[in-house]
């Protein structure tokens, strides 16, 4: 698929400037297909392509961020981040939750005695109201499990949920340009209950970005406490990563 990528690219005299692979560390690597069983394979399987570097943002005997870069583009100035018109600002933020609340995760349980359509699961739940005016492709598995993909002009958000107790884990993506990323986090975790999350912020506007940490500040969400919070530079684009569990009480 690559290859075939690439070809395409190159026939219409097209350069790969950017390119991006991210992911939470694995709970089971070992029962990952290849290239996923490592980091490091990745990376390895990556470079045949591009010539990338591999990061590690947080713990590496707990929750971290990987996070592999390929960036051709010279280094944007201050001013020229600063100069950045919304339409040019792009960037992704993605929610990581595990330990889910188990009443809340029963939503995505199908019930036999009770059959609800993919569509009310969505609108049910509240999903639909993430990014209003989608239009969403749902979809709920059998006996438990659902995905959502979410299309609102240029911006889009897609949620995977596993429901089950023992390896209950969600999660969450958009690319759409919001006012607060503190009231987006806080109506996600509010949705889905979680007991432990990431959120990664990836945006070429260095202000946002580095704002972006107030998420983990004392009292910005509210019931979590911030486990702890990396901030790193890139050429073109910059990432926040921060790493959140429930105050028990």
């Amino acid at each position: 698929r690559q290859d075939y990528l690439l070809s395409l690219s190159r026939s219409c005299s097209l350069d790969v400037n950017f390119v991006s692979f991210s992911r939470k560390n694995f709970r089971n690597p070992e029962l990952q297909h290849f290239p996923h069983t490592s980091f490091d394979q990745e990376i390895d399987y990556l470079n045949q392509y591009f010539d990338g570097e591999g990061f590690i943002l947080g713990s590496t005997s707990s929750d971290r961020w990987n996070l592999y870069i390929y960036d051709a583009n010279k280094k944007l100035s201050e001013q020229s981040i600063k100069n950045l018109g919304p339409e040019l600002i792009d960037g992704t933020i993605e929610i990581m939750m595990t330990d889910l609340d188990h009443e809340t995760m029963k939503q995505f349980y199908k019930d036999p005695d009770n059959p609800v359509s993919d569509k009310e699961v969505t609108k049910n739940t509240g999903i639909i109201d993430i990014l209003p005016g989608s239009v969403t492709d749902e979809f709920m598995f059998s006996p438990c499990g659902y995905s959502v993909n979410g299309l609102l002009n240029q911006f889009y958000f897609t949620i995977h949920v596993t429901p089950e107790p023992h390896c209950s884990f969600v999660s969450f993506e958009t690319n759409a340009h919001v006012p607060s990323y503190e009231k987006l986090v806080n109506y996600v975790i509010d949705l889905f209950k979680p007991g432990n999350f990431q959120v990664a912020l990836f945006i070429n506007n260095r202000e946002s970005c580095a704002g972006s940490s107030i998420l983990c500040s004392p009292g910005r969400l509210e019931g979590f406490r911030m486990k702890r919070k990396s901030y790193y530079e890139f050429d073109s684009y910059d990432v926040t990563v921060c790493s959140l569990s429930l105050i028990h009480i």
